[in-house]
């Protein structure tokens, strides 16, 4: 679940005003309307993985295969400590065994005390041969720390998970050449280039300092680029840009805005 800072960070990208606070009857405020409303129900209503693309952290994933049977112990080692799950009987019982498998294996990592958020993919994938013991499971690991981590797999059993993806962030990933700077997820590169536009009117009052000739339309440039981003956040999440804010900026802003720094 994305944290109310994160919400409201996506809300600004997007361009849509402030939520404030909700009146009587209303869950979004007393400022409303459709666009709004379908925002609000995708944010709160992500897949994991859609999550993590937009919030930038790492992200493991682990696959849940076999054919389960009661007592079937599955086992994530996550940077060297080890969480275990036991297959019950009401696992079994599930529409989707290895799911529930997923989900419950999931519930025992985000109790367990490390620092780790377990959940679960949506919806399984299949595998050949059809009924619900070749569904496969799909347990989701995030850290609350946002540092990278290591996951290995055990299994004792005829349940076989299998590590997918290490605990790495998804992208959209860039490294900013300017500041050397390592940005993931929607979020964080919208965010880094909105600040990196206030940068800029730093040396609005320059024109030469020394060699350095600086660019007379970088505030415009640097608001092209934000744009643009903004742009992809919105054709991620499906909704369009707000269209009440302010209009996308091109062509220069007719100062002297400073250097790329």
């Amino acid at each position: 679940m994305l944290s109310e800072l994160q919400k409201a960070r996506a809300r600004v990208h997007m361009g849509i005003p402030v939520v404030g606070l909700p009146a009587t009857g209303s869950v979004l405020g007393w400022r409303y309307n459709q666009l709004v409303g379908q925002l609000e129900y995708r944010m709160n209503n992500l897949q994991p993985i859609e999550e993590a693309q937009l919030t930038g952290n790492p992200t493991a994933v682990v696959q849940v295969t076999g054919n389960p049977v009661i007592g079937d112990v599955v086992t994530a080692v996550i940077n060297g400590a080890p969480v275990s799950y036991t297959v019950q009987a009401s696992d079994l019982a599930a529409p989707i065994p290895l799911q529930s498998i997923a989900q419950n294996w999931a519930n025992a990592i985000t109790t367990a005390g490390l620092g780790y958020l377990g959940n679960y993919g949506i919806p399984p994938k299949t595998t050949p041969g059809g009924g619900n013991y070749f569904y496969t499971g799909t347990l989701i690991l995030t850290p609350t720390n946002g540092q990278p981590f290591t996951i290995a797999t055990q299994n004792v059993g005829q349940t076989v998970p299998y590590v997918v993806q290490q605990g790495v962030a998804i992208p959209p990933s860039i490294v900013f050449a300017e500041t050397g700077t390592l940005v993931n997820g929607y979020l964080g590169i919208c965010d880094y280039l909105e600040s990196r536009i206030a940068l800029a009117s730093d040396l609005v009052k320059y024109q030469k300092a020394d060699v350095v000739n600086f660019r007379m339309n970088e505030l415009a440039e640097r608001d092209n680029i934000y744009t643009a981003w903004r742009q992809r956040l919105a054709d991620f999440l499906g909704i369009p840009l707000y269209p009440m804010g302010a209009p996308p900026r091109s062509g220069g802003w007719g100062v002297n805005t400073g250097a790329i720094v």
